[in-house]
């Protein structure tokens, strides 16, 4: 994975780009769509690259979505220390992140 240090402000925008490259699919599929009204083009066609462009949008969800979960995990995880630590703090009986050491081989 490449870099993960982002800032809130680069995950919001990492989320709203992905959310308009899907809105822009839907209107393009939509698009495609209504162009059938005009009766000039082939249906099967159209549909064909409806198919298409669906298919596109769910292989680059699928890729971008997979580098999200692992990035939302590596931050719910170090952002779950520190909930770990405030409870530990407020309650010593609570056990304290304590990070498993390195196995010797």
């Amino acid at each position: 994975m490449a870099g993960t240090n982002l800032t809130s402000t680069d995950k919001f925008n990492v989320y709203d780009r992905l959310a308009q490259l899907n809105r822009s699919f839907d209107f393009a599929t939509d698009n495609l769509v209504e162009l059938r009204q005009f009766g000039i083009f082939d249906k099967k066609q159209l549909e064909l690259f409806c198919g298409l462009a669906k298919e596109m949008q769910s292989q680059i969800n699928h890729k971008l979505l997979a580098v999200l979960l692992a990035l939302e995990g590596k931050h719910a995880f170090e952002f779950g220390k520190i909930r770990i630590a405030r409870e530990h703090y407020l309650n010593p009986e609570r056990p304290a992140f304590n990070p498993r050491k390195p196995r010797k081989r």
